[in-house]
């Protein structure tokens, strides 16, 4: 399922439109429906056969009451007029679907056929399914939505309380030279849980409007700064290391690693270069940092050049041994920030002695 592609489908009927008026109405009439958005009458012309042609601008009532009728309802894509009603449609027969009802079927077939977004509210059980290309999605009411919605939001913050705990875990004991894999692996699954879980409740959200606009803040204020610590986490504790876009696009699927809600950390620790093969071999393998983290606390220094530098030296070990000069032979570091860097060096062999 294409995750962008189902939020934005879902707010163009989420709670608050003027066809979201239409569809509770239908919805609490026991009436049931089909409706097509189309972005081009004459793409679907193939496979429809026109009730009535109405040609009028979008009003929610004219939809309610057009819903009375057999057939689809086509409405143009923007939403701003009602092209036909009564409409059958004729999609490929032999195109496979998972639906029983023959609305539902005729639904799912003519958006796989001509990649269009087509809503079926079901009269018996009182609910609204999309469809879109292989997207297909059944609506909840928005009070379900909300109540599910604050048992996540607890699990969630919960989740980053204890990811938050793990990173400064891993601070700790990285200066102990204690640090296992099996450590920066559970760290990062809790961070993934949190990514993944963000996802599905962006979907949640897209479906109820402005009747969430809470939970976006207090989701908001959970994914802060998350991401930027999974990177950072990855690249400091990979044992080769990875292109920042290879990071990317691993948190940008976040949901592949998970299983039942962890990650499988054999899996990922293989994904950051480590050969292991056993649960023992996790705690068996000691992890120390390239200096990443180290240089990105310092203000005003990005990724890439903290990156850059843990390129160069490879190890925390050799970063803190490094003198003004060696540290400026890195790209993108200049007399300023050799200068912070240094200094940030000095401050920490201090504070160690």
């Amino acid at each position: 399922m294409d995750h962008e592609v189902l939020i934005q489908k879902l707010k163009k009927i989420a709670p608050g439109t003027s066809i979201r008026v239409a569809i509770d109405n239908i919805i609490s009439a026991d009436i049931g429906a089909l409706i097509v958005f189309v972005d081009d009458i004459e793409r679907c012309m193939d496979i429809i056969q026109p009730g009535f042609e109405i040609q009028c601008l979008f009003d929610p009532n004219k939809l309610f009451e057009l819903a009375k009728m057999d057939g689809a309802i086509i409405i143009s894509e923007d939403i701003s007029r009602i092209l036909y009603a009564n409409v059958q449609l004729t999609p490929d027969p032999t195109i496979q679907t998972s639906q029983t009802g023959m609305r539902h079927r005729a639904a799912e077939r003519f958006a796989k056929q001509k990649s269009m977004l087509v809503i079926a509210i079901s009269k018996r059980r009182k609910e609204m399914s999309i469809f879109y290309d292989d997207i297909h999605y059944t609506l909840l009411s928005v009070e379900a939505v909300l109540s599910r919605l604050t048992q996540t939001m607890f699990t969630l913050e919960k989740y980053k309380s204890a990811f938050l705990d793990g990173i400064e875990e891993i601070d700790m004991l990285d200066k102990t030279e204690s640090l296992t894999l099996y450590d920066v692996v559970e760290t990062i699954q809790k961070g993934f849980v949190i990514l993944t879980v963000s996802k599905e409740l962006e979907i949640s959200l897209a479906q109820i409007g402005k009747e969430g606009a809470h939970s976006i803040m207090q989701l908001n204020e959970i994914n802060f700064g998350v991401r930027d610590e999974l990177k950072e986490i990855m690249l400091d504790y990979s044992k080769t290391l990875p292109l920042i876009e290879n990071i990317e696009e691993i948190l940008d699927n976040s949901d592949n690693f998970i299983e039942r809600g962890s990650v499988n950390k054999l899996n990922f620790s293989k994904l950051l270069g480590y050969e292991v093969h056993n649960a023992s071999d996790l705690f068996d393998t000691t992890v120390q940092a390239k200096g990443i983290r180290f240089i990105k606390r310092i203000p005003r220094i990005p990724l890439n050049v903290a990156y850059k530098v843990g390129l160069k030296f490879g190890s925390f070990k050799n970063l803190i041994k490094a003198n003004y000069n060696e540290i400026k032979e890195v790209e993108g570091i200049g007399d300023i920030r050799a200068s912070m860097i240094s200094n940030k060096i000095n401050s920490y062999l201090r504070e160690s002695r």
